[in-house]
């Protein structure tokens, strides 16, 4: 994973690149690209789920994202994020 450096985080130096991106989406307004970049980020979150489990998903997109739950190592409250993200 590659971190970035951000001088706007407030609870932490580093964010995850796609995370970083949606913060610059609201500050900017740009709330047409909002949607588009949330799908992104939810891609990788089952990718890095997948990743740190050693398995995989059988479905693309959001299919994949209810599969990704039942992982056993998952970060501290992962599914709570997503859905957040999800809505």
């Amino acid at each position: 994973m590659e971190f970035h450096r951000t001088e706007s985080s407030q609870n932490t130096r580093y964010s995850y690149e796609g995370l970083g991106r949606l913060k610059s989406i609201e500050i900017k307004g740009r709330a047409y690209e909002k949607y588009l970049c949330v799908a992104e980020v939810l891609i990788e979150f089952v990718l890095l789920a997948a990743l740190f489990n050693r398995g995989f998903v059988s479905h693309d997109y959001h299919g994949g994202l209810p599969k990704s739950f039942k992982f056993n190592h998952l970060p501290e409250d992962y599914e709570k994020a997503t859905r957040m993200l999800m809505n």
